[in-house]
Order: C-alpha cells, then structure tokens, then sequence
C-alpha cells in the first residue's frame, strides 16, 4: 500500500526567478514567455538546485547545441471576465535555446524572486 503526502515545500511549484524582460521575435518569446512570469522550473533546474540561476547558464547551451526543448513552468497572472477577475495560474512551455538575431540563446532576462 502506497501512501502519497503532500508537499508543502515542493521545489518544482516554489518560484525562483522572474521574466523581467523578453525579447520579440527570440527563442523565448517564441516558446510563449511573457514578461512578468514567475519561474517554477526550467528543465531540470527548480528552487532548491538552480545555484544562483547557474544551473541555467549551464543547461542553456547544452540543449541549444543539442537542438533539444527545455520544459518550463511558469506562474502567470491574467484577468477574465473582461478584468472583473484575476486568476493566476500554471502555465507550461517548450523552451528551445537557439542563436536567433539577438543576445544569448534565450532572449529572454531573469531576476530573482522575491514575494
């Protein structure tokens, strides 16, 4: 018999990082990324193992000269019901690290989360 618990403190639904900024036309914008996203994971990379978003710059040229996506979640503010209502949900991506007409791979920018 197999007991499931809850996390209360599960590192893939913790944030880490904000999209501060995200450039038209690149690889981020591309995969559905916005600015104002609230990053819970980027591949295998999640609030307890990203050492200062290092894991990241790590990660990032591997799967770019792999051709390979990264999966990433993001917790995204939106209004409905014409802005009487805000929901923020959980939101999932193919994220595919590419040389494209800007900086990086990625085009996008990320600061640290803080509520």
């Amino acid at each position: 018999q197999s007991q499931v618990t809850f996390q209360e403190n599960n590192p893939y639904t913790t944030p880490f990082a904000i999209i501060d900024q995200v450039s038209p036309n690149s690889p981020a914008a591309t995969a559905g990324l916005v600015e104002g996203d609230i990053l819970l994971q980027f591949g295998t990379v999640h609030s307890q193992n990203h050492n200062n978003f290092r894991a990241i710059a790590e990660l990032v040229p591997i799967a770019a000269a792999e051709q390979c996506s990264i999966p990433v979640a993001v917790r995204r503010k939106t209004t409905e019901l014409g802005g009487l209502v805000e929901v923020i949900k959980t939101e999932r991506m193919e994220l595919r690290p590419r040389t494209w007409a800007g900086r990086g791979l990625l085009g996008c920018h990320i600061i640290p989360y803080s509520e």
